[in-house]
């Protein structure tokens, strides 16, 4: 009866424990689908570089989810050449940003805001004038990539405004797909865009608390067992410990916001440039307005002090009463709800609230 009992008790164990590291698996799966939206079939859009860290490789084209990515010579998503001298009568604007920017979320490229704010400025563009909207975001980018970017090549087509497709989630370049070549910064700011520490503090993810849950899980499976669990005081020491990473790394961050708008300040002078920082919420920033308010007037004040005008979707995104299908969470061809890139609507209405930015910009 006793030896009876006994297989019963190991083999319920067993079984247990087996589920619980199935679970886990199934988790940590789904933890980096989550966060990981690159179509696959994109893998080899990128190519090396040894300051930015990558680039879009030239005349790179791929299908998925039915629609064809192609890029031209420069690496941009477009299907027109451009000359680096503008024609007569041409202005000329360069978007930069990331992934979201870039479009990589199923759509053509004339269905981006780039292209859409092309065809609504052209649509109304007075006389000759003839306006150019060059979309030349890479997906993972950074904005210390997106400026320098910006300074050694960007620059050479003379454009007349330059927009920084600007998220929050952009502080820190994404991993370099060419570690082997990677440049110097990626040494100095070799963190992930998931822990990027503004991303964290304004989507609630902490630094450490993957650790944290890890042992508070493994406390309660093997509490009954001496010596296999943590004790409340080291997971408190744990906390501690995290909360003064990420408050370091997110006092980096800012300063590194301050160091990439000065820089992007001075290229504009010296080219006689203008330029603009166009925040692009993610969903959850936008169902209250004034909920992060604190967070973006820091980042415009940022802007400010540098002399770099500052465009916020989240009144706009906030006012259009519907925010949910501003952004791919319905719907969506990947295999998360993504909260980050924007759909259809999103893209047309970032379009119109550009145009309306620079028609009045224009005409004052």
């Amino acid at each position: 009866m006793h030896k009876r009992k006994l297989f019963i008790a190991i083999t319920l164990t067993v079984s247990v424990l087996l589920t619980l590291l199935i679970g886990e698996l199934a988790c940590r799966l789904f933890y980096t689908t989550f966060y990981d939206g690159r179509p696959p079939h994109l893998h080899n859009l990128f190519r090396p570089d040894a300051v930015i860290g990558y680039r879009n490789r030239a005349n790179f084209e791929a299908k998925w989810g039915g629609v064809v990515y192609k890029t031209n010579s420069e690496g941009w998503r477009e299907e027109l050449e451009y000359q680096k001298e503008k024609p007569d009568n041409t202005y000329r604007i360069i978007i930069l940003g990331d992934s979201i920017t870039f479009g990589m979320t199923g759509f053509k490229y004339t269905e981006v805001y780039a292209k859409l704010l092309e065809g609504l400025l052209n649509d109304t563009a007075s006389g000759d004038m003839h306006y150019e909207v060059i979309n030349a975001a890479v997906y993972g980018y950074s904005n210390a990539q997106e400026i320098l970017y910006l300074k050694i090549h960007g620059l050479e087509y003379n454009p007349d405004l330059v927009i920084i497709g600007f998220c929050v989630n952009d502080l820190y370049p994404s991993e370099n797909p060419f570690p082997e070549t990677a440049p110097a910064f990626y040494s100095t700011l070799n963190v992930s865009q998931i822990q990027n520490p503004l991303f964290q503090a304004e989507s609630g993810i902490e630094v450490g608390n993957k650790n944290i849950l890890n042992q508070l899980y493994l406390r309660v499976i093997f509490k009954r067992f001496k010596g296999l669990w943590y004790s409340r005081k080291k997971i408190e020491n744990i906390k501690q410990k995290a909360t003064k990473t990420k408050e370091k790394l997110k006092s980096t961050a800012w300063k590194l916001i301050d160091t990439n708008l000065k820089e992007l300040s001075v290229l504009s002078e010296k080219h006689n440039v203008e330029s603009l920082l166009l925040f692009i919420p993610q969903h959850y920033m936008c169902y209250k307005e004034n909920q992060h308010v604190e967070f973006v007037n820091k980042i415009e004040n940022i802007a400010k002090k540098n002399n770099i005008p500052f465009l916020n979707l989240i009144p706009d995104f906030y006012n259009s009463q519907d925010i949910y299908n501003l952004y791919r969470i319905a719907g969506t061809i990947s295999k998360y709800h993504d909260t980050i890139h924007l759909s259809k609507k999103g893209h047309r209405l970032t379009a119109q609230v550009l145009y309306n930015y620079i028609t009045q910009k224009r005409t004052n």
